[in-house]
């Protein structure tokens, strides 16, 4: 007799809850809608999960052990596995609503449009049960900015859809869920439906509510998937200020792509950078070796950017919220040349030369806090239409520059030679305005400088750069709290830890600082 082709293929991941696990395979088996198989995947359970399954007599069942834990990868290699035309997700510590697969096959069965159907659950908890109502429509900018609330324990999708966009991105090991939500919502209609179809049960071993943090930095890869903003920060030998550049940029900008190019001279160094890449897995880290490879680096990015790109250094912290969709409606506009978030009303010290800088002539846009002017007869940084500190610019025009220039595989002059070559560009090619908000949204902290190409007194601090690496080394961070306040300058002296005092150092030669038994010593 031929065996009848399952309609459903369940995914359920198990590892180490044999305790929950039996009532979530009795959720599935007591189904009024009996035309599925049950996919149960192993993740090497050591705690008698086996002989819990063992225990149900049921052909619909389909049970893989996996000798190591091998989420999230399991989730593709049950949509790999599936019979079924749709998947349906339950996990091995949810219960699933009897005629939860009934109500979902029956909709997606009359409505062919449909990539993806999911409901509402009740939340279990030791304090009682709450309902979770989805309030809002699964558009994709409705999954994209409420943070990814769809109930997952309610899901059907199908099969072919979720083949079609990619399949689940075994580079997530927390969020991946909501990762393949956004690229179903991206190509395919979801459907809410109003009713209670599972219950969640909330305990201290979610994974998500185990590791908070770490679910916030996958879902931020998640949603930098679909960023209009490559940015590219550039680092040598200073972990502690690029660390801070980085805390600074997740607290205060959103939707932008974070790429780190780095180099080191010493070990030291690298093990440092080597400690950022595990800590903040939503940044992309680019190893340099030397500036040997530095062009064909930057080139690898370009291609890959989407149709803005912005540059930092690390020595800029970032203060205050960025609008980055206000930021992209200026720059696309022809007449822009690009859009500075470190420039603002109220800076009259051009601090490389130690000379008074005259403010331009502004056009304020009403309401917006955003300021433009004409760069092209703008003083010091006014006038400055291309940098590496904080800028957004066209992808277009990034590239223009750096196919027509020879920077020597050098960070320095690809700035300084891009900006001489930006002014000799007609308005055509480089438009005449540069904008600002109002107020800086990023400023630059002079602790130390690692670079000798050109030399400038107003810089020459002596900072002993290991002695920031050896505060780096004691977790020791910068108190991002006190740089929100207003400054007189784009270029800031201060220098203030969490916890600890204010240590101004000024720009003198002869001024040497040193970190030493847990205190700065200066001479």
């Amino acid at each position: 007799m031929e065996t009848k082709k399952p309609k459903i293929s369940v995914m359920m991941l198990t590892h180490n809850r044999k305790d929950w696990l039996r009532e979530a395979i009795n959720s599935i088996l007591n189904q009024t809608y009996e035309n599925f198989e049950l996919i149960i995947i192993d993740n090497a359970s050591i705690d008698g999960t086996h002989e819990v399954i063992k225990e149900f007599n049921d052909d619909r069942i389909v049970y893989v052990r996996n000798e190591e834990n091998l989420y999230p990868y399991a989730k593709n290699q049950v949509v790999d596995l599936a019979e079924g035309d749709y998947i349906v997700i339950c996990d091995d510590d949810d219960i699933s609503m009897p005629d939860r697969f009934k109500k979902s096959v029956e909709f997606l069965d009359s409505n062919p449009d449909v990539g993806m159907v999911f409901g509402d659950t009740i939340y279990i908890q030791d304090e009682g049960q709450n309902e979770n109502r989805y309030k809002t429509e699964p558009t994709f900018k409705n999954i994209f900015e409420s943070d990814g609330v769809i109930n997952t324990p309610t899901v059907m999708m199908r099969k072919d859809v979720i083949k079609d966009v990619g399949g689940y991105d075994n580079n997530f090991k927390i969020a991946s869920d909501y990762d393949l939500y956004l690229r179903i919502a991206n190509n395919y209609k979801i459907t809410h439906l109003d009713e209670i179809l599972a219950k969640y049960r909330v305990h201290d071993d979610n994974m998500s509510l185990k590791n908070p943090r770490l679910t916030v930095k996958y879902r931020e890869r998640a949603l930098l998937k679909w960023a209009k903003v490559s940015c590219l920060c550039f680092s040598y030998n200073r972990v502690f200020q690029l660390e801070s550049y980085i805390r600074s940029f997740f607290r205060f900008v959103k939707g932008v792509q974070l790429n780190v190019r780095y180099q080191y001279s010493e070990d030291k160094f690298k093990k440092g950078y080597e400690k950022l890449k595990q800590k903040y897995p939503e940044v992309n880290f680019i190893e340099g070796n030397g500036l040997e490879d530095f062009g064909k680096q930057i080139s690898e990015w370009m291609k890959n950017a989407p149709e803005f790109v912005m540059f930092g250094c690390d020595d800029v912290i970032f203060k205050d919220d960025v609008d980055i969709n206000k930021v992209i409606e200026k720059v696309k506009l022809k007449d822009t040349v690009g859009f500075s978030l470190r420039l603002g009303k109220g800076f009259t010290h051009h601090y490389p030369s130690n000379s008074v800088m005259k403010e331009p002539v502004y056009e304020e846009d009403e309401g917006e806090g955003i300021l433009k002017w004409d760069w092209r007869i703008a003083e010091h940084e006014y006038g400055y239409p291309f940098e590496l500190d904080s800028s957004v610019y066209k992808k277009e025009f990034v590239e223009l520059i750096i196919s027509s220039i020879d920077y020597k595989n050098h960070p320095n002059l690809l700035e300084g030679v891009g900006y001489q070559f930006v002014r000799q560009l007609g308005e055509e090619q480089a438009g005449k305005y540069l904008y600002s908000f109002s107020k800086p949204k990023a400023l630059v902290i002079q602790i130390n400088r690692v670079q000798d190409l050109s030399p400038n007194p107003f810089y020459d601090t002596g900072y002993d750069i290991d002695a920031l690496h050896k505060l780096w080394e004691d977790g020791e961070k910068l108190n991002l709290d006190y740089y929100k306040k207003d400054f007189k300058d784009i270029y800031i002296e201060d220098f203030v830890l969490e916890g600890g005092e204010e240590i101004k150092i000024s720009k003198r030669k002869d001024m040497i600082v040193t970190y030493k038994n847990g205190k700065f010593f200066i001479k």
